[in-house]
């Protein structure tokens, strides 16, 4: 399987389709998923471009560790590591979700590195009760997500 060794973790990634094409990063969903749902629906793209999934760090097959540390800005960094480990100038990049969240904030602070950005089933702005679904997390113990709430929580409230 390959895995870059990146910022300090081992990232998954998966690339499919020809290496000359237009690479296309995935930026997948969700707190704990990783990148396997979108491999059906975005099976057409890698016939067209170069398809780069990855897991973000602490999720499916990269690295996991019993701290629970990553910020919004830390996937963004990851990404863009991933993007110079595969010597990449510039790409697409593709944000399903959750995973809309950081491509945006990839967006801002790597837009140098960036021809085109989609989003899907994201939004531009965090969901109004995203906040509120953090808080019965803490308030329910789920530990994993109240810690990434707390370090995420300036992102999340502006």
């Amino acid at each position: 399987m390959p895995y870059a060794e990146v910022n300090g973790t081992k990232l998954y990634y998966r690339i499919e389709g020809e290496a000359n094409k237009l690479p296309i990063l995935i930026m997948h969903g969700g707190l704990g998923l990783d990148h396997t749902y979108l491999i059906e629906s975005m099976k057409e793209l890698s016939e067209k471009y170069k398809v780069i999934y990855f897991d973000f760090r602490e999720h499916g097959l990269s690295k996991h560790t019993d701290e629970f540390t990553f910020t919004f800005e830390q996937l963004a960094d990851d990404a863009d590591a991933l993007r110079e480990f595969l010597g990449i100038e510039k790409w697409v990049v593709l944000g399903h979700s959750a995973g809309g969240w950081i491509a945006q904030y990839y967006a801002r602070k790597y837009h140098n590195n960036l021809l085109k950005l989609i989003l899907s089933h994201t939004s531009s702005e965090k969901p109004g009760n995203y906040v509120e679904e953090m808080n019965t997390l803490i308030t329910k113990g789920d530990e994993r997500n109240a810690h990434y709430y707390e370090l995420n929580k300036d992102i999340l409230n502006d």
